[in-house]
């Protein structure tokens, strides 16, 4: 017996859902989640749709975001990570702020000139995945990944080179 389409979009939503609970990072590609409605752009506009009205009913987000070219879906909840020190989120701000600021990547010989004194912390991020080394042409950057700017989602648009540059008194 086949599903009905009610039957199956309420099916592929499902799915969708269990497959972004149970991710340990929470993010997914977009392709990914294409396949699981037979790469039906409409039908899986639909989907995450509701994908997203379910999160949000119990305190969760889905946030659609591009990161190295392709496009990720992430799954977050408001609140800051307990595993992260105070210092760890001003290096996150810091590198998004250049980011914004200068509209280009952190190379790492900057950041390891940068964070010299605290470079154990920015291997800590890194490890986590909330920052990723790439090479681009032979020269590495740092660069924060999607799940690092999660943690801003809410203050992003407000930071500025200038801003945590103040208030750190410099």
């Amino acid at each position: 017996m086949t599903e009905s389409p009610l039957e199956e979009k309420e099916s592929q939503i499902k799915r969708i859902c269990r497959i972004l609970l149970e991710s340990q990072e929470k993010i997914i590609k977009e392709k990914e989640l294409l396949n699981l409605v037979q790469n039906d752009e409409d039908q899986f506009q639909e989907v995450i749709s509701e994908v997203t009205v379910r999160f949000e009913k119990i305190g969760y987000e889905l946030i659609r975001t591009n990161y190295m070219e392709d496009i990720y879906y992430l799954l977050a909840t408001t609140g800051m990570d307990k595993t992260l020190t105070p210092q760890m989120y001003g290096i996150l701000a810091l590198i998004f702020s250049f980011q914004k600021e200068f509209s280009r990547e952190l190379t790492m010989e900057e950041a390891k000139d940068i964070f010299k004194s605290s470079w154990e912390e920015v291997t800590f991020l890194m490890n986590q995945n909330y920052l990723h080394e790439y090479l681009l042409q032979n020269q590495k950057y740092l660069i924060i990944t999607p799940i690092g700017k999660v943690l801003f989602k809410d203050v992003l648009s407000d930071i500025t080179l200038d801003l945590i540059l103040d208030n750190l008194g410099i």
